[in-house]
């Protein structure tokens, strides 16, 4: 196969690194990375990119915040040159998180598509939030026909032995590593291969998107609160979320617009419609507000009306449904519903 032409049949890897105290530069390394970033439920990590195109940050910015939509963490990007959490860069070599760093060593290869970029990104800031690849999970038990993969990562990857069972064969101890799933071989931390690489003919895909245990598993590790209603001076933000009383939808804000999330079907159910939207905004400068009679979705001092003006009276709280409504509530009654299925 040819490195130079990157394409799903060539499976991108990842190489996780262990971090060391003694260690003051990132480097290729061939151990599983432990997670010792310690990220705080409801914090906002402040990420800087450091190279790599407008273009491309753009796209990893809105694939990574795949990841946010499910757990209560907020990804902020701030100047290279800015104090921060966690850093992305771009040398040429394999895609690899150490610590609070990323290197997406492919994603600078012109031939890279949507799907390989997304893929990539959503498997990185996993191990940057604390997941590890899915194949060496204690609960997987896959027949791999080693000489045939040992084979693969030295021609193509150059990895030696040692690396390959340290990346690929090797489970993670449980002495250690005691939080785990069931095996999910949809999993975007798990790593792609042929079946000529197992006995039994087992194979998975690439993978670019995250699996509802991905979607399960951090919503746990980092939880939001649950609350149905907006009283007013309140807000919805990134992270202060309304979640309807079943727990089957969420509302919140996503890439400049206010988004219903079914909790169920781990998917979008609906968003506001364009003319109701930022662009090129982060989520972080994007509230939805009561101001007196009116719902207004704001960027900074400038707003944008969802839902009706109502003539008398001030609105008092806005609920989200067990149908994933948003109901307008003046003294007890409700004077509008949205439907962000359908009215938006």
């Amino acid at each position: 196969m040819n490195k130079e032409n990157l394409s799903k049949t060539e499976f991108p890897v990842c190489t996780t690194l262990e971090k060391t105290l003694n260690t003051s530069t990132t480097s290729k390394g061939n151990a599983v990375f432990k997670n010792n970033n310690s990220w705080i439920t409801g914090q906002t990590i402040r990420i800087r990119f450091v190279g790599g195109s407008v273009e491309l940050q753009n796209k990893i910015k809105e694939y990574a915040s795949e990841w946010t939509s499910a757990a209560n963490l907020n990804f902020v990007y701030v100047g290279t040159n800015d104090e921060s959490d966690a850093a992305i860069f771009f040398e040429t070599g394999s895609n690899y998180t150490f610590g609070r760093s990323i290197n997406f060593g492919q994603l600078s290869n012109p031939n890279a598509t949507d799907e390989i970029i997304r893929g990539i990104t959503l498997h990185e800031f996993g191990h940057l939030l604390g997941l590890h690849h899915e194949n060496q999970s204690p609960a997987a038990n896959i027949q791999w026909n080693k000489p045939v993969v040992y084979d693969y990562y030295q021609r193509v990857i150059g990895w030696s032995k040692e690396q390959v069972d340290s990346q690929i064969f090797n489970a993670l101890p449980t002495s250690y590593y005691n939080t785990y799933t069931p095996y999910d071989s949809s999993s975007v931390m798990t790593y792609s291969f042929p079946a000529s690489f197992t006995t039994n003919g087992f194979s998975i895909p690439f993978i670019s998107s995250l699996s509802i245990t991905d979607r399960m598993f951090i919503a746990k590790a980092f939880p939001f609160p649950v609350k149905s209603k907006l009283y007013a001076g309140d807000r919805i933000t990134a992270n202060n979320r309304l979640t309807s009383p079943n727990g089957n939808y969420t509302l919140y804000i996503r890439s400049g617009k206010l988004v219903l999330y079914s909790n169920v079907e781990f998917r979008d159910h609906g968003h506001i419609s364009p003319n109701i939207k930022f662009s090129n905004a982060t989520s972080s400068n994007i509230y939805l507000e009561i101001r007196e009679n009116v719902l207004l979705l704001f960027k900074g001092n400038v707003s944008k009306t969802v839902g009706p003006n109502i003539p008398v009276g001030n609105i008092q709280y806005i609920n989200l449904n067990d149908s994933g409504n948003i109901e307008a509530i003046i003294n007890g009654v409700v004077v509008f519903t949205i439907n962000m299925k359908t009215d938006l």
